[in-house]
């Protein structure tokens, strides 16, 4: 079986020619398919309602342009605490920058 991706099956089987529908459909049903198509986004949905009320405020101050310096001053706390909180956020949110993790806040509706 290929490697790729399901999409990526799917694409480089609609661009031969031949018995190409036969295979898109078997592709489309395998249950690699089936459990990624099924599959929802809902570790992240509960990872944001699960930050606590500081890391929440935090992240707030974050989303509104402020560094970690400047979220410690304002929160009255050091700037490793922050970036310790920081740090704890991304992990419960599953990215790997502040960038992303306010941007899954904001569609969550967790910050405005």
């Amino acid at each position: 079986m290929d490697a790729r991706a399901p999409g990526q099956i799917e694409r480089g089987l609609n661009q031969q020619s031949g018995d190409s529908d036969d295979r898109k459909t078997t592709a489309a049903q395998s249950p690699l398919t089936k459990r990624l198509r099924n599959s929802s986004p809902a570790p992240v949905a509960v990872a944001v309602l699960s930050l606590s009320p500081r890391e929440q405020e935090v992240l707030k101050l974050v989303a509104e342009g402020l560094s970690n310096v400047e979220v410690a001053e304002q929160l009255i706390l050091s700037p490793e605490t922050v970036k310790t909180y920081l740090r704890n956020i991304r992990t419960k949110l599953g990215v790997r920058n502040r960038a992303a993790a306010v941007n899954i806040a904001v569609r969550r509706g967790l910050i405005k």
